[in-house]
């Protein structure tokens, strides 16, 4: 009992150890500073878990409970950093399109810049 309970707590903190680095991409809009290789690693390795703690409960042993909750929680947080790091990658390419067949747009102040901004968002 005393092992499930240390167990229990390990994988709530593990779980929790990804939720500063999600709430930081989510109010930055902005994953820039996580790697892609690192986020697809974490994903491919924790859906890796789920399949292997699925497997074994689908085949009568609930020991695996933990492992499969745990690791569903952190695929979550996985997906999550994922889906920005990508729409990130998307928004900054086109960043770059728009600049590169649009090249006065350096030469531009900060006020014109918001002001093309303001209309290109409408």
């Amino acid at each position: 009992m005393a092992t499930q309970v240390i167990s229990w707590f390990a994988s709530i903190a593990l779980a929790l150890t990804l939720v500063p680095q999600v709430i930081r991409i989510i109010k930055r809009r902005s994953s820039k500073d996580v790697s892609l290789f690192t986020i697809l690693c974490f994903v491919v390795g924790n859906g890796i878990w789920v399949i292997y703690a699925a497997l074994k409960i689908a085949s009568g042993n609930n020991n695996f409970i933990q492992l499969l909750s745990t690791n569903v929680v952190l695929s979550s947080f996985g997906w999550i950093m994922l889906v920005f790091k990508i729409r990130g990658m998307i928004v900054y390419k086109n960043y770059l399109n728009y600049v590169e067949q649009n090249p006065e747009v350096m030469n531009l102040t900060n006020e014109q810049l918001r002001e093309l901004v303001e209309t290109k968002c409408k």
